[in-house]
């Protein structure tokens, strides 16, 4: 089921699961491609815990999923701000699952308690957009974003992952 949240101005999607009345847990995605790739399985899990009595929330984060706002204007602040706004309007999550590069921004939020599934520094991240970008045959730069990987992405946000 789809749900929203609201942050700066702009409603945010959110994958939902569970009933209303059940503990809440919020998940966290890894960015860029790797979401994508991750994120069928992630909704798998997430269904699998709702059955087991909890209610699974995963947030798409601005610039990522099915959000309006462009990549190119997103820094790790805004990300870090959405997940904190996520887990107000989602009543307090019990705890956050972040995967991957998500965990990067996973405490953002007070929880009781977060699990963090191969958590990846930022830096590697940076590191792998890189390396996709050397194998690419055509890149766009500005002085203000830089194409890595298919996404546009601000420098300010590559500055803060590294």
């Amino acid at each position: 089921m789809t749900d929203h949240y609201e942050f700066d101005g702009q409603r945010e999607l959110a994958l939902r699961f569970g009933a209303e009345d059940h503990p809440p847990i919020l998940f966290v995605q890894p960015f860029f491609e790797e979401g994508n790739r991750t994120r069928l399985i992630i909704a798998k899990v997430m269904r699998a815990v709702a059955a087991a009595g909890f209610r699974t929330i995963l947030p798409d984060l601005p610039g990522c999923g099915e959000s309006l706002k462009p990549l190119d204007g997103v820094t790790l602040d805004n990300w870090r701000g959405a997940l904190k706004s996520a887990a107000v309007h989602f009543k307090n999550p019990a705890m956050i699952a972040s995967f991957r590069s998500g965990a990067l921004i996973d405490d953002a939020a007070t929880v009781p308690h977060i699990w963090r599934c191969a958590p990846e520094s930022g830096a590697r991240l940076v590191r792998d957009l890189m390396r996709t970008r050397l194998t690419a045959s055509k890149t766009e730069e500005s002085e203000e974003t830089i194409t890595l990987a298919g996404n546009v992405l601000s420098r300010t946000l590559l500055a803060e992952l590294a």
